[in-house]
C-alpha cells in the first residue's frame, strides 16, 4: 500500500518495485505474496501499455519470479 501512496503520481515506477519486490518476496520464499505482487504489476503495465503486450509482460515478470 505504502507503494502506492508514495508513487501514485509514478506508475511506471510502481511497477518496477512491485516487480522488485516480487522478485525479493519469491527468492525468500513467500511465493504467494510474489504472485500478488507481480499481478499488480502487471496489470499497471496492462493499463500503461496496452492488452497487445501482455504476452510479453507476462513473460518478462514470470521469469522474475
Amino acid at each position: 500500500e505504502r507503494v502506492d501512496e508514495d508513487l501514485g503520481e509514478q506508475p511506471r515506477t510502481r511497477a518496477d518495485l512491485l516487480e522488485i519486490l516480487a522478485d525479493v518476496h519469491s527468492k525468500l520464499g513467500r511465493l504467494d505474496d510474489a504472485r500478488t505482487l507481480q499481478a499488480r504489476g502487471l496489470e499497471i503495465r496492462r493499463t500503461l501499455e496496452g492488452r497487445e503486450n501482455e504476452i510479453a509482460l507476462a513473460t518478462a515478470l514470470t521469469r522474475r519470479v
